[in-house]
């Protein structure tokens, strides 16, 4: 696995540089974020079956770990990532996409905290875990001590209970990272993200699927378009008071997305996935 590459983080002509870039042998699955510092990365070898972890310090790139495995070696993946913990789940089958099993994993070392095959993960916020045993059906709703995984008490395992602890912990995370969204598209809209998306006859005519993340400063643009019989995947971070192109970058070429979640923009440091496996890191505009 290749060492990030470094370059200099700040504008040379009105233009966005990277502050870093990290690469990967075989497939970049997934990015996590957490409050820590920390920067987890899941990488999967199809041809082999294999899936492995890696760790890094996010405002500088640097590794911390890399290359790490678990007995189970390919029906695992990122199941959460809070307060330094990483969460890892296992499948029910590998023929089910349904997740069962729960692995803690203590991110400054990468050692593994505890597990349990019979665990189900419902959240993470702040220093609660909230999992269910022995199924969602049927199951008890448990609230863990998240280093430990020992039970610190029972809840009632109805919906509304559910549903509540799932949108505190979503409510938290999204006031750190911002994600992508469906561009609303309309004409009449008046935002001046939307005054930007017009100012483009390329986007307006020719682009599919815009997401944009409201940046305050610079605005980043996820769309999929047609290019020389392709379909490409390409982002674009905007000057929201002059409306010039900062940065713009190919994601993927010949398919319309690349993988998963890997454009979001956190503590006004955007992150993003270039063909599958080559992650990057790029300073905004502060707030």
């Amino acid at each position: 696995m290749m060492q990030p590459r470094r370059t200099l983080s700040l504008f040379r002509g009105q233009r966005l540089k990277p502050a870093w870039r990290f690469t990967v042998k075989g497939v970049l699955w997934r990015i996590a974020v957490d409050d820590t510092g920390h920067l987890i990365g899941e990488e999967r070898d199809a041809e082999r079956k294999k899936a492995s972890f890696f760790c890094l310090d996010r405002e500088s790139g640097q590794a911390l770990w890399t290359d790490r495995r678990f007995s189970e070696e390919w029906w695992i993946g990122i199941e959460g990532f809070r307060g330094g913990i990483l969460y890892l789940h296992g499948f029910l089958t590998p023929e089910l996409p349904g997740h069962r099993g729960l692995t803690a994993i203590d991110v400054p070392t990468g050692k593994t905290l505890w597990e349990n095959s019979d665990f189900m993960f419902v959240a993470a916020h702040e220093d609660r875990l909230y999992v269910f045993q022995g199924g969602i059906i049927g199951g008890r709703l448990l609230e863990l001590d998240p280093r430990s995984g020992e039970v610190r008490r029972t809840l009632g395992a109805d919906d509304a209970t559910v549903n509540s602890i799932k949108e505190e912990a979503r409510k938290a995370y999204h006031e750190e990272a911002e994600i992508p969204l469906p561009f609303p598209g309309s004409e009449e809209e008046t935002s001046s993200v939307a005054r930007l998306v017009r100012q483009r006859d390329e986007l307006r005519q020719d682009a599919d699927a815009i997401e944009y993340i409201d940046h305050a400063t610079t605005p980043v643009f996820v769309y999929s378009i047609r290019r020389e019989g392709k379909e490409q995947s390409v982002l674009e971070v905007v000057d929201r008071a002059s409306g010039k192109i900062l940065l713009s970058e190919v994601l993927s070429s010949g398919m319309p997305w690349s993988v998963q979640e890997t454009v979001f923009v956190f503590q006004d440091r955007l992150f993003y996935v270039s063909d599958r496996k080559t992650l990057t890191a790029v300073p905004l505009g502060v707030r």
